[in-house]
């Protein structure tokens, strides 16, 4: 079988029962992650919550990776489409123009 890569949201798509209090993990969630792992996948959430708010779902089901904090800051590449563009926080140059390195010199990240 070939490998996948498979990304989770957590509201809504991992837990079930509302946003805050009542929430859980469906039983038959917990075994699809379950019967993932052991087919190979590659699995992780993907998420606007933050790390501390989404760490306990992540050990719950023992999904080991996480993207999370993802409403930090929207970043468009310079050949993206206008609409892109209207909703990005940076607009960067084109990819072919270096667009990510220099995203990551304007946004501090090394």
């Amino acid at each position: 079988m070939r490998k996948r890569y498979l990304f989770f949201d957590i509201d809504g798509t991992l837990i079930a029962g509302g946003f805050y209090g009542n929430n859980y993990i469906p039983e038959s969630t917990r075994e699809a992650i379950r019967k993932l792992m052991e087919a190979g996948h590659f699995l992780s959430l993907a998420t606007g919550r933050s790390e501390a708010m989404s760490r306990a779902y992540m050990e719950e089901c023992g999904i080991r990776n996480m993207v999370s904090d993802g409403g930090w800051i929207r970043v468009a590449m310079g050949n993206a489409s206008d609409e892109l563009k209207s909703k990005a926080d940076l607009i960067t140059t084109d990819v072919d123009k270096d667009g990510i390195w220099n995203a990551c010199v304007e946004l501090g990240l090394f």
